[in-house]
């Protein structure tokens, strides 16, 4: 399931014209009407004109969803964002064990400069790692780099306020262990699409549509040149101020997955995720909740396999926060715990 998740996360505009009401006019002849006659056809002319301007107006104010504008609609966000907040409270990488130490540094105001170790750790080795960042209102550059001599860098620029390029770098020292990645992404009012180039030869392209306010769509193709391989992704996602949820299909691998994020109040939050391979018969569902207080936030996990997971973040003093992770695998009798520091930024 693991492997499946990473594959897959590894990597209309429209408006309909606005109906008019059309207005009537009625004309009556003073030689062959009274004076009474007269009043009451002008009566009966100002009743037909309020009511056709009454209907114009409640036609306006009732606009059907597909004819709405693309101004009424709300950008989607890109198909790699769909399972962002989903993933941010589930995923596991958040979770740690051994001894975390991070340390901020800000020499001006668009430089930082940080320094993490890595300390007695069950899932990694002992290690130190050097992070930089340079962030501008146009251009964001961020890098990492540890002992091992692997390095991380990401470029983001901002062509203009809808279109942005991305450039992944990972580039490591044992022969095969490097990659890179183009991303351009272009956000229309009511849609988004993104185009992948990737220097293992594998391309892919998305888009998606907002339908409604809340209800938007789209797809993924995608192209592995290593194995000349191609997958379709469809994906569905619902929003609203309080409710966030997704479903992706990839049909060729067999894939369904769907995530949901109910956000109970300012404080509080339910996520619960469940994926699921046509082919093997097999499923892995996760449930996890969040809760924040003026001074620290709690989160944790549980899933189908009986793994529990919690970490407890606590703002000591401005620039100074505990961190305490603790990971229970009934299943395979493994127990980790983690204690970390962060200092600064």
């Amino acid at each position: 399931i693991q492997s499946w998740k990473g594959r897959l996360f590894g990597s209309l505009e429209g408006g309909g014209a606005e109906r008019m009401g059309s207005s009537m006019s009625m004309n009556a002849e003073a030689s062959s009407f009274s004076d009474a006659v007269k009043e009451v056809s002008k009566g009966t002319d100002a009743a037909v004109e309020n009511g056709m301007a009454g209907e114009s107006q409640a036609r306006r104010g009732r606009r059907e969803w597909w004819n709405a504008r693309p101004k009424d609609l709300p950008n989607p966000g890109s198909f790699d964002d769909i399972r962002n907040e989903v993933d941010g409270m589930l995923t596991p990488q958040q979770f740690f064990d051994g001894l975390q130490f991070k340390a901020f540094l800000a020499p001006s105001a668009v430089f930082n400069l940080g320094h993490g170790f890595d300390l007695g750790s069950k899932a990694v080795p002992n290690n130190y790692t050097l992070f930089t960042t340079y962030a501008t209102q146009q251009l964001v550059m961020m890098s990492r780099l540890d002992l091992s001599g692997r390095v991380f860098g990401r470029i983001i620029y901002m062509h203009n306020p809808r279109t942005t390029s991305k450039v992944i770098a990972d580039v490591g020292s044992e022969p095969n262990s490097s990659r890179a990645t183009y991303e351009v992404e272009h956000r229309g009012l009511d849609y988004c699409s993104q185009l992948k180039l990737m220097s293992d030869q594998s391309a892919s392209f998305s888009y998606m549509q907002s339908i409604t306010p809340t209800w938007s769509a789209g797809g993924e193709f995608a192209y592995i040149g290593q194995h000349s391989v191609s997958t379709t992704t469809l994906a569905l996602k619902y929003q609203n101020e309080t409710d966030n949820a997704s479903m992706n299909v990839t049909p060729g691998l067999g894939m369904l997955m769907m995530g949901y994020v109910k956000r109970l109040n300012s404080a509080s939050s339910l996520a619960a995720d469940f994926m699921f391979n046509i082919f093997s018969r097999e499923s892995i569902s996760t449930f996890g909740y969040r809760y924040s207080l003026e001074k620290a936030m709690v989160s944790g996990t549980i899933d189908s396999t009986g793994k529990l997971s919690t970490l407890y973040e606590e703002k000591l003093s401005p620039g100074l926060s505990l961190l305490l992770s603790g990971e229970a695998d009934y299943a395979k009798k493994d127990f980790k715990f983690g204690v970390g520091f962060n200092i600064g930024a």
